[in-house]
């Protein structure tokens, strides 16, 4: 990093492009919420090689209209530039410098490489959902699209990486272990950071077989989300020197110095949510575990995969709300909640047998329509490829 320091002081990798709304760009993901509603229905019924045909057709649609942003995401133009300048990474991320390389040299435009990060995303996550369940890509394949925008765009590393992990959990819950380790091994040769992520999973994987009472989940949430400050934290400072496998790699270096990510320094007052915010979000989270718990109980489900999914989904979030204001941590713990989708598509294949579950479902609904025309829609960058003109032309 310190090798590159003439990058962040001749550019601003960093800075936010508030263009307001843009009418090519309103259109483009209308489009894409149009043409995702319509392939999560079709995929949910179409079998083999029709299946393939229409996932990769979707794929590719998907991954075009994600690898022709521009300057959009925490990442974009530091990434944009590494490939511009040809810097490789760590040594052991050789899956992704390696993909650097090889695009460059060929001569391939920044957007080309984006548009493969994008593909290998949504094509790994149709695969699990299709192991899985096929008939729930329906409702999974939009709603995680929604909750996993951002990250997405943001985190472009981080997410290529996490391509490899759907493909991990899903072997890992067939307990094909040396196809979830090579996977594994593929997300850690992209990016080490992922070794948090593998942990996650690991440990939700050895409660597969135990749904946690939702009451339970539910109090923690809520004193995870209105009553503790995390700033205790610092302790991470005396955990990094039992774990020296980190040593020298990224998540290694954040922990080094963890007083920057870990410490009071770290709270970011930026990230505070006002409390009709986090009433609006607790009553969304809520519903998903108090629903999803009920209709486990209800249908007295020996299917440990749905059981996974709810643990998972409901430890991250908690873990979630309790460091919301960390950057690192956040961005960790968010990746996660995509997987509410699995818990919502489990909750909608069963009518709802008192009124208070229709409202819940409803809001449900209601929450997810409105979330997406907040972050997407109404995002503050709206520019493709084909803005980089004027002040926003860094010659990529």
């Amino acid at each position: 990093m310190e090798n590159n320091l003439w990058l962040y002081q001749a550019y601003d990798v960093f800075a936010n492009y508030y263009t307001g709304l843009k009418i090519d760009y309103i259109c483009i993901y209308i489009f894409l919420a149009i043409i995702t509603l319509y392939y999560a229905r079709k995929l949910s019924t179409v079998q083999n090689s029709q299946w393939w045909k229409d996932a990769i057709t979707y794929s590719l649609i998907f991954a075009l209209i994600e690898g022709v942003r521009y300057l959009r995401g925490t990442d974009y133009l530091n990434y944009a530039l590494y490939y511009k300048y040809e810097i490789s990474g760590n040594p052991i991320e050789f899956v992704f410098n390696g993909l650097q390389a090889f695009f460059h040299q060929n001569n391939f435009p920044f957007w080309t490489i984006l548009t493969f990060y994008s593909f290998c995303w949504i094509i790994c996550l149709l695969i699990l959902v299709k192991k899985e369940e096929q008939h729930y890509i329906k409702y999974i394949l939009p709603i995680a699209l929604v909750f996993s925008f951002q990250g997405i765009e943001c985190f472009i590393r981080q997410s290529f990486a996490f391509s490899f992990l759907f493909l991990f959990t899903l072997y890992l819950l067939k307990k094909s272990y040396i196809k979830a380790t090579l996977f594994a091994l593929i997300s850690l040769f992209t990016h080490n950071g992922s070794i948090i992520f593998i942990l996650l999973i690991l440990s939700i994987y050895i409660i597969k077989n135990k749904a946690i009472s939702s009451n339970i989940y539910i109090i923690i949430y809520i004193i995870s989300t209105f009553l503790l400050e995390a700033q205790f934290i610092t302790i991470i400072n005396k955990i990094i020197f039992i774990l020296p496998f980190l040593d020298g790699t990224l998540i290694g270096g954040y922990l080094t110095n963890a007083d920057r990510w870990f410490g009071d320094e770290a709270f970011r007052d930026e990230y505070s949510r006002g409390i009709i915010s986090k009433l609006m979000v607790a009553l969304f989270d809520i519903s998903i575990m108090a629903l999803s718990f009920l209709t486990i109980k209800r249908n007295k489900s020996h299917k440990t995969n749905i059981i996974f999914y709810y643990n998972l989904f409901c430890i991250t979030n908690i873990l979630l709300q309790l460091f919301y204001n960390y950057e690192l941590l956040k961005r960790t713990f968010m990746t996660f909640y995509m997987f509410g989708a699995f818990l919502i598509a489990y909750i909608m294949q069963s009518p709802p047998k008192k009124k208070y579950e229709l409202l819940a479902r409803q809001y449900i609904i209601f929450f997810i329509i409105i979330y997406y025309i907040k972050i997407t829609l109404l995002a503050g960058n709206q520019l493709f490829i084909w803005d980089a003109i004027g002040k926003y032309n860094f010659n990529l």
